[in-house]
């Protein structure tokens, strides 16, 4: 995973987009992590991992009350 520091991501801003197509970027303010950049395919796919957690969850909770 890459780091920028808040002042580089706002200096190199494209150089920022261009990472982040390839891999999350962190963004540290003060030294500490503050933002991450992510791809969109990235967001897609974290996204879609939710919905089956849910779906998962959901699915053993009426399961569970179907039991008693």
């Amino acid at each position: 995973m890459t780091l920028f520091t808040a002042s580089d991501a706002r200096r190199r801003f494209g150089r920022l987009m261009e990472t982040a197509r390839r891999e999350p970027v962190t963004i540290t303010k003060n030294g500490r992590a503050a933002a991450m950049v992510l791809s969109s395919s990235d967001n897609e796919l974290i996204a879609a991992v939710e919905r089956f957690l849910e779906e998962r969850y959901w699915c053993k909770r009426i399961a569970d009350a179907e039991r008693g």
